[in-house]
C-alpha cells in the first residue's frame, strides 16, 4: 500500500501510540544502520458506513534522521500525522506535526526519515 493510500484509507487524528522501537545494527560501509517500528492505534475508513478502530505497524528502515523533543506530558495520544514521501524519495512521518497540512515543518516533532517504509494492519 502507497503513502497516499494509507492517508486515503487511514485516518491517525486522536490516535494513540503503543509503542516505538529503533534498532541499530553492526556497522556498515554506510555506517550505522537503523530501523524503527511504531505501533499505533488509528481508524481505519469503512466508506458510508463510518470508521473502526484498528492497531497498526509502521516499518521505517535505512532510518536517516531521527527527532524526538518530547515531554510526553500527553500520555500516548497523538492528535495528528504527517507521512509523505519527500522529494528525495525518503519517507518522512511525524506524529505531532507543527500543523495538519500533511507537509513537513522544521516546526514538527517526534520525526523519522528513512529511505524505505512499510506498514502492515495488526487488527481491526
Amino acid at each position: 500500500m502507497s503513502v497516499n493510500e494509507i492517508n486515503s484509507n487511514y485516518v491517525f487524528t486522536d490516535g494513540e501510540v503503543i509503542s516505538f522501537s529503533v534498532h541499530y545494527r553492526v556497522p556498515t560501509d554506510k555506517g550505522l544502520v537503523a530501523e524503527a517500528k511504531i505501533t499505533l492505534k488509528a481508524k481505519r475508513s469503512l466508506g458510508r458506513e463510518g470508521f473502526d478502530y484498528c492497531t497498526l505497524h509502521l516499518y521505517f528502515s535505512s532510518v536517516i534522521s531521527l527527532y524526538i523533543s518530547e515531554d510526553f506530558k500527553n500520555e500516548s495520544r497523538i492528535s495528528d500525522m504527517t507521512l509523505k514521501k519527500i522529494d528525495d524519495d525518503t519517507f518522512y512521518v511525524s506524529l505531532h506535526p507543527y500543523n495538519t497540512s500533511n507537509e513537513p515543518n522544521v516546526n514538527d516533532n517526534f520525526v523519522i526519515r528513512a529511505e524505505e517504509f512499510t506498514f502492515d494492519m495488526v487488527n481491526n
